[in-house]
């Protein structure tokens, strides 16, 4: 697997605002908001847990026949990149749907105030411990950023706090009408916001040298690498295709001295498994390209490795870094 890193140019601020000054008065993700902030979250506080084992249960059964045109895509995609067989890219993609339907409830008990009913069992603990012992701090990469939401659970479960970088709200919520944006983006951040670890704006100027901060005390912070309009994207090569990721976790180790450790999400039955790898073997070089040049490859192996090893977390990952960029249309 090859890295051939390069950069990549970001719109501005500027060129966003102008972007969202062309929205709609009321578009579809208003009306979607509206049904899931008032009835559907009121209803799940009041049923409580019954809610989302039924909503689980049929969730999984209907998710299949209501988005079988993107499975079908997902398929395909499956075979062509990961060159799978048919009846593999259809476990996967179904597997993957599974996925979506409890990330979905997920984000819903949190919001509704409802206890989590997953069990968290962790994996390979003792490659966070020895990285923490070194007390030059670590960073926690998630391959995508949706892992961060099980990750930051098992997290709290264990006792661990730590920081977790997040996307500002003005592009999280640019999909909103212009007549509801406003009212949506303040009562989904402070959704967001209920939860106890502390979070950063990526966006925020200053969220850099608290990061640093963090870390030069021996400190965790959460961050994906899956973040392909951040101002530290780079395009690389995975297999045919080219995907953009951010490097901003290698720049911040190099400037720092800390520690990289993988950390994989993945369920088992009805358990969320949550596994810590071996940290990454950075090589600490001085100049921020050939520091890139040379330690890419090695976080982008550490994305590949997981994806080989759980395919039902692809589509998650190739959609947040790969959009149009495959190799034929970008360089055909």
């Amino acid at each position: 697997m090859s890295a051939d890193v390069q950069p990549v140019q970001v719109p501005t601020s500027a060129t966003a605002s102008k972007v969202d000054f062309k929205r709609g008065l009321f578009t579809a993700r208003d009306l979607a908001f509206l049904i899931y902030y008032y009835p559907l979250r009121w209803m799940a506080r009041l049923v409580g847990a019954p809610f989302f084992r039924v909503a689980q249960r049929w969730g999984e059964r209907i998710s299949p026949w209501v988005q079988a045109r993107e499975r079908r895509v997902a398929e395909q995609k499956l075979m062509n990149r990961l060159a799978v067989s048919l009846p593999e890219a259809q476990r996967i993609s179904g597997e993957f749907l599974r996925c979506r339907v409890r990330a979905v409830l997920f984000v819903l008990r949190r919001d509704s105030g409802v206890p989590l009913e997953v069990a968290f069992q962790t994996v390979g603990r003792e490659h966070l411990e020895s990285a923490l012992e070194q007390g030059r701090g670590v960073i926690l990469l998630t391959v995508h950023c949706q892992a961060k939401r099980e990750c930051a659970a098992a997290m709290q479960q264990i006792g661990r706090g730590f920081v977790t970088l997040v996307a500002g709200p003005e592009r999280v919520y640019r999909e909103h009408g212009r007549l509801l944006w406003k009212f949506a983006r303040s009562r989904l951040v402070a959704l967001q916001w209920q939860c106890p670890n502390e979070r950063l704006v990526r966006e925020d100027p200053d969220s850099v040298f608290e990061v640093a901060r963090v870390l030069r005390g021996g400190g965790l912070v959460m961050m994906s690498p899956d973040v392909g309009d951040s101002a530290t994207a780079v395009e690389v090569e995975v297999g045919d295709y080219i995907h953009r990721v951010s490097v901003g976790a290698l720049d911040i180790a190099r400037l720092t001295g800390c520690v990289i450790v993988p950390i994989w999400p993945y369920y088992a039955g009805r358990d969320c498994i949550i596994e810590f790898r071996k940290p990454l073997e950075i090589v600490p070089i001085e100049g921020r390209e050939e520091s890139r040049r040379v330690n890419t490859p090695l976080l982008v192996d550490a994305m590949a490795e997981q994806i080989r090893e759980h395919p039902e977390q692809w589509d998650f990952w190739d959609r947040n870094t790969s959009g149009r960029y495959a190799k034929s249309a970008a360089r055909g």
